[in-house]
């Protein structure tokens, strides 16, 4: 193994309030929440704290099933390993916020969010995205574009690799 920064935190928090990060099931809308920032990219520290907070009341709720952080490779990778855990697909609707979103842009500090069957849309938070929906086909899709959650996974594996060789 190479030399490794090994790195955690830890909070306490009841298990019945802690959300993984794979999709849950077919049929759930998916939400971003895409963190504040001025018009020098500085976050708006303030707003993320009262959205952070309003995201846990949705998880005790029972609103939020799932949710992940979204980091580096945006919110197409953050989709990319939602799909991945229960190999469930992911479909986009189109919207014009999505058309206008960066799905590749690096999203330190925004959130998705798998919402349950139950969570009544029309009542969330309006600065909350649907970027689109779950579905049971294994497939991510994103107007005519088309691509298999096991494809995703081969190439994914492949950077791994040279680190872990069969």
């Amino acid at each position: 193994v190479p030399p490794t920064l090994v790195s955690f935190a830890v909070a306490a928090e009841k298990i019945d309030n802690m959300r993984s990060q794979e999709f849950k099931k077919p049929g759930n809308k998916v939400a971003l929440y895409a963190m504040p920032k001025d018009e020098n990219g500085i976050p708006n520290f303030a707003q993320i704290r009262e959205m952070y907070s309003y995201i846990h009341e949705l998880i005790v709720k029972g609103d939020v099933v799932s949710a992940k952080a979204v980091g580096f490779g945006g919110v197409a990778e953050s989709i990319s390993y939602m799909a991945f855990g229960n190999k469930y697909g992911f479909k986009f609707e189109y919207s014009p916020e999505l058309e206008d979103l960066n799905l590749f842009e690096k999203g330190y500090g925004s959130i998705i969010v798998e919402l349950s069957s139950d969570a009544d849309i029309k009542e969330l938070d309006k600065r909350f995205m649907i970027l689109g929906e779950v579905t049971g086909d294994a497939k991510v899709s994103y107007g005519d574009t088309v691509i298999s959650v096991e494809e995703m996974l081969s190439v994914w594996r492949k950077t791994l690799d040279n680190v872990f060789p069969e």
